[in-house]
Parts: C-alpha cells; sequence; structure tokens
C-alpha cells in the first residue's frame, strides 16, 4: 500500500513539473521554411560556399543553432555564426526582427569548395556544378514561439545562389563578330564576355577614373565571366585595400574593374586547344575591340590610365596585347606569365611534338617584340617553385631582355613559393622534382595570390640581374617577404600604388 502512494505521488509530481514547464515555455514545433539560397564567395583556391541564407514566412527575433545541422552536397558543415539578416545576406545581428536568417558555415581549401565542377566541354573549364543539394534545420523564435525549421534545396546550374563578390561586378556586356585566325588565316565567328565594377562614387564624381583589366587563366574560360571573378578572388580588385590605392584629383578615389572572358582559353590559337604560348593568340583582335567597346561605353575611364593584368593564360595574354597594341596601355602587371620566350617544336602538320615540352633554341619574344614594350611600365609577379608555367622558360629571360633593352621601369617580385591567408593550413603543395618546395601553402603556379591579396611590395634588384652570370636563373633570387628586398623605381612599396602612378 506504502508503495503504491509513492508511485501515485511521484507520478503526481511529474505532472505538476510537465504542467509548470508548459506554462513557461513554448515546446518547438517542426516548420518548413519558405525558402533558401547559398552564399558563395571568392577565396585563394576559388569559389566558397559560405553560408545558407534562409528566408521565413514571418518575422524572426532570435536564432539558436543549437542542435542545428546544415549539408552542402552530402557534406556536414559546421556552422560558426548564425544571425539575422537582410534581403542580400548581410547579417543584421542588431536588428530586432527579419524574415532572414543567415547560417555562415566555416570554409577552407578543402571545405564547401565543389560548387565549381571541371572538365566539361574543353578541358580544364570551370562550371557550376549540375547539382548541388544542400538543407539546414535550425530554430528561430517567431510569434513567440520557438519553432524548429528545415529547408532544402539544390543550387546546381547556378540556381539558388547569392554572390555578393559577383554582385560588385554591376554592369555587363559582350561582343561578337567575325575575325580572321592569325595563325590558320580561316575567318572564325568569335564572342567576348565581360563583367564590369562601376561604383556610383567614380561615375558621379566629375573626374576621369582610372581601369583595371583582369584577364582570367586557363580554367575560367566559358560564358559566364562570373567564372572568373570567383575563380581567382579577382573580385578582391574591386575591395580595399586595393581600391584605396587608387586616387585622381578632385575624384572620389578608387578604380574600376573590367573582367573579360573568351569561350576557351586566351593561350587558344585556333583549335581550341591550349598552345606552348608560342603563337598568337585567336582572340588578339576581338579582346582589343572588347577593351575599346567597353571605353567606349564609359567615358569616364581615363584612357591614358588603363592598366592590364592577369594570371597563367591571362598573363600570357598580357603580354601578347601589349606587343600587339602597346598604346592602349599605361602599365601592365603579367602574373605567372605563360607567353614562351623560346618556341616549341613542332610536326609537320603544325601540332607539338611531346605534349609541348620541347624547347627551341628559336626566341618567340624576339628584339623586335623587346623593344615594342620595353618602354611600357611592366611588375612581374612570380613563384620560383611554378611548375605549370617554368619562369626561366617566360618571365625570367623575358625580363632580363628588358633590361639588356634598357627598359628602366620593368619590375618582378619574385617568390619562393604561394602561402596565402584564406586558410594557414591549405597544403595543396605538388611535389614533381626535388628543385621544387615542399611544405604548407598552394602550388607555385598560384602566384597571383599574393597580388588579389595585396602582398606584393618588394623587387628584384634590376641591376643585380642585368650584370649576373647566372646562366639558370640569371640572377634572380626568391624572397617571400614581398618578392625583393628592392623597391620599384626606389619609391614603390606596393604594386599598386606604382600602378596608380603610371601614365600614357
Amino acid at each position: 500500500m506504502k508503495r503504491l502512494l509513492k508511485t501515485v505521488a511521484a507520478a503526481a509530481a511529474i505532472t505538476l513539473s510537465v504542467a509548470i514547464l508548459s506554462a513557461c515555455t513554448t515546446i518547438s514545433a517542426k516548420k518548413p521554411a519558405k525558402s533558401a539560397r547559398i552564399v558563395v564567395k571568392g577565396f585563394e583556391w576559388g569559389p566558397g560556399v559560405t553560408g545558407i541564407l534562409v528566408e521565413l514566412s514571418e518575422e524572426a527575433t532570435d536564432i539558436s543553432v543549437k542542435d542545428a545541422h546544415v549539408t552542402t552536397n552530402g557534406a556536414e558543415r559546421e556552422i560558426i555564426a548564425a544571425s539575422l539578416a537582410g534581403e542580400d545576406g548581410t547579417p543584421q545581428p542588431s536588428a530586432a526582427s527579419s524574415k532572414y536568417v543567415l547560417l555562415e558555415l566555416k570554409t577552407s581549401s578543402t571545405e564547401g569548395k565543389d560548387i565549381f565542377m571541371t572538365g566539361e566541354g574543353v578541358v580544364g573549364l570551370n562550371t557550376y556544378a549540375k547539382t548541388y543539394p544542400f538543407e539546414a534545420t535550425f530554430t528561430a523564435t517567431t510569434g513567440g514561439k520557438a519553432v524548429t525549421y528545415t529547408v532544402s534545396g539544390d543550387a546546381g546550374n547556378k540556381q539558388n545562389i547569392i554572390s555578393p563578390d559577383t554582385e560588385l561586378f554591376n554592369v555587363s556586356g559582350e561582343l561578337s563578330g567575325t575575325y580572321k585566325n592569325p595563325n590558320t588565316s580561316q575567318d572564325e565567328d568569335l564572342k567576348l564576355m565581360y563583367k564590369a565594377y562601376e561604383p556610383a562614387a567614380l561615375l558621379e564624381d566629375g573626374a576621369k577614373n582610372p581601369l583595371i583589366i583582369w584577364l582570367h587563366g586557363a580554367g575560367e574560360g566559358g560564358q559566364d565571366p562570373d567564372i572568373c571573378i570567383l575563380g581567382n578572388k579577382v573580385s578582391a580588385l574591386a575591395k580595399d585595400p586595393i581600391q584605396s590605392h587608387f586616387s585622381t584629383d578632385g575624384g572620389a578615389g578608387g578604380a574600376y574593374v573590367l573582367v573579360v572572358q573568351c569561350a576557351t582559353m586566351w593561350m587558344d590559337v585556333g583549335d581550341s586547344a591550349q598552345g606552348a604560348g608560342d603563337a598568337a593568340s585567336r582572340y588578339t583582335q576581338i579582346l582589343r575591340d572588347s577593351i575599346l567597346k567597353y571605353l567606349g561605353e564609359n567615358t569616364d575611364v581615363d584612357t591614358s590610365r588603363v592598366y592590364v593584368g592577369g594570371c597563367s593564360n591571362g598573363g600570357y595574354m598580357t603580354m601578347n596585347m601589349l606587343v600587339e597594341y602597346p598604346e592602349l596601355f599605361a602599365a601592365a602587371y603579367p602574373n605567372c606569365e605563360a607567353y614562351a620566350y623560346f618556341e616549341y617544336e613542332k610536326n609537320a602538320d603544325g601540332t607539338y611534338k611531346d605534349g609541348r615540352s620541347l624547347a627551341t633554341s628559336t626566341r618567340w619574344m624576339t628584339d623586335e617584340k623587346i623593344n615594342r614594350v620595353k618602354d611600357k611600365p611592366i611588375w612581374f609577379v612570380h613563384s620560383a617553385d611554378d611548375w605549370v608555367v617554368d619562369p626561366r622558360l617566360t618571365a625570367l629571360p623575358t625580363y632580363r631582355a628588358l633590361l639588356d633593352a634598357g627598359a628602366d621601369n620593368v619590375w618582378f617580385s619574385y617568390f619562393e613559393n604561394v602561402v596565402g591567408t584564406d586558410d594557414p593550413e591549405a597544403n595543396q603543395n605538388v611535389v614533381i622534382s626535388p628543385q621544387y618546395s615542399v611544405g604548407p601553402g598552394y602550388m607555385g603556379h598560384f602566384s597571383w595570390i599574393y597580388t588579389l591579396n595585396d602582398q606584393v611590395t618588394g623587387v628584384q634588384d634590376p641591376k643585380a640581374i642585368a650584370t649576373s652570370e647566372d646562366s639558370e636563373n640569371l640572377g634572380f633570387v626568391p624572397n617571400n617577404r614581398g618578392g625583393g628586398s628592392a623597391k620599384a623605381q626606389g619609391t614603390y612599396e606596393n604594386l599598386f600604388d606604382w600602378m596608380n602612378s603610371q601614365h600614357q
């Protein structure tokens, strides 16, 4: 009897506790969110999925990530922050309420970088993944109740994506036409696309402003310039601190940025395959016309301050455009440039022997070409451990030839290897020979990371290189403290400060 009474008393106590709890707290219910989009930003390694922006059907006043769960493309993701947000994805942690919730995700060189896929169509070109499923579960306080929201979607083929970095480039354009291939003499129908960063402050400041042109690498060709902007963190050109280096008398400060995309790759000589950098690009003339078209559309550009640069294939195209149209540009900043110094052995049909690996003693960067560009301000950036574009066959001898020809405003930042800042644990070095460095960081070809991180500060000593008897390294001494121990023109401590000062 006593045991029965104790059992009844315990049951009554539990019932009373539940009643009290129910009076103080609303038990969470499950509810689907209205919609969601993933947030994509550009990093040193390329694009990264940094968050999920969720739209609710009613205002939320508080967010909880306790027991929250997020996956993107089937991978579990770590939530590092959650806040109320604006419709554009901007966090608004101090807002009283919002229909938008931002779940920010840990992103690195190994996490959340899979929104691009490669190998479709022309070998090596990046495209958005065809399918990219995502889902999230979290708790939000709406209508005074704690509600567990669930959401899922697919960001494949660029749907359900928000990208603050690409949205900085607010002007789009393209140019199509029929052009004669300089190698085959055949007429070809070509098209280039472009996007530009044109902030209202520059358009409305009453002063002409400079223009920075970026030419993409081999993997970023196609029919969507957003691929170029995200593929190499090119959005950095449209942000501080790089923008803060540019000024105009009486102007707001800053520069326009133009990103141009070809359908394949700049080193395509006519068969949609990558050449060895020892031939003129099929896109040479249409790129000139695209730049002129843009200058005609944005008459606020100071045409005496047009700066051209790019990485790898884009570095090749930078040198190609300087050789062909030096009058267009006030300065150039080629990164890991692939414009060959020597020609390569070819078969009778014009194809390359042994996969474009046999250099001859015949110069492609001839004295005539050197003389065409020696008076143009140029700042090269390269890494000594670049096994994709060997600097000893491209930029190093070209720079030495420029010095020998009397060039006095050409500079070279030469790094030991490539170590970034977005992911301190990144380790993507590929070892193919003992001569290349081993250690943390990125493969040596990624030297554009230093440019886009605004870390190009030092240069090699041109006098030491001009007088060096070192036949292999030509007097270059790699330096990860900015690329060299000297200063450009004895004054400039930063690539972009130097660029800002260059005028036609």
